[in-house]
């Protein structure tokens, strides 16, 4: 030191250890921030698969149930960040508005966890859903293009909402356990790949056109009445 003046090279090392400091410093924050990140969702993960053993412990049973029901039940396993799924739920919602409450649509929820924006349609796609499911904001996604987050705007815009409005439901800890919840019960019925639409039972995986599902959803309903009539013959 010089006249209470430290030289370049004792000034450089000085400056190299604060931040070194400070690196270190920010570095634990951020695993702190980590672990109690890998925490809440370990327990929201945990809870989701606790909520799902219900519908987990029955899959063997649900071709039966299904068999047995008074309505054709038709589900849609579907990730919102999918081109073939979105060319998929044209054709779901063509044969909705045509077939209407003859038969019990459900909305399965198959989302990426590795891809953010799968994620993000989901949560979206909750938050917007009626008691029947997300076929509304589906609907608005007419784009067969990788979806980006514009067009989940866009979307909303369409229907009168904004995402300013749902966020407190699309950042609630109930909406997560929900999608997830719906994720596990998917896999444990064996539907992992998408799209996949299940006609009583049945799965069909990958495209199928409006036509196709028509053809089939017609059958089945024939079915069901032929089964009805035959049971009032029986029956005394």
């Amino acid at each position: 030191m010089v006249n209470g003046v430290l030289p370049p090279m004792s000034r450089t090392i000085h400056g190299i250890a604060a931040l070194l400091a400070v690196s270190q410093v920010m570095t634990s924050v951020l695993l702190l921030l980590c672990i109690h990140r890998v925490r809440d969702l370990s327990g929201l993960v945990n809870r989701a698969m606790i909520g799902s053993l219900p519908e987990r412990a029955g899959a063997v049973a649900r071709q039966a149930r299904f068999r047995g029901g008074d309505r054709v039940v038709v589900e849609l396993y579907s990730d919102f960040d999918c081109s073939y799924c979105r060319q998929s739920v044209g054709a779901v919602l063509g044969a909705r508005a045509a077939f209407g409450d003859s038969v019990d649509w459900r909305f399965r929820y198959r989302a990426n966890p590795v891809r953010p924006l799968s994620m993000e349609g989901a949560l979206v796609a909750l938050c917007t859903a009626d008691s029947t499911g997300p076929w509304q904001f589906y609907a608005q996604l007419t784009s067969t293009a990788p979806i980006a987050s514009d067009q989940i705007d866009q979307a909303l815009s369409r229907m009168g909402r904004s995402r300013q409005a749902i966020l407190p439901c699309v950042e609630a800890e109930s909406t997560a356990t929900t999608l997830w919840r719906d994720m596990f019960a998917s896999s444990a019925a064996g539907h992992t790949r998408t799209p996949t639409i299940v006609v009583d039972g049945v799965p069909i995986i990958g495209l199928i056109t409006e036509d196709a599902l028509s053809r089939l959803l017609r059958d089945r309903i024939d079915r069901l009445r032929a089964r009805r009539t035959a049971a009032k013959v029986v029956s005394p």
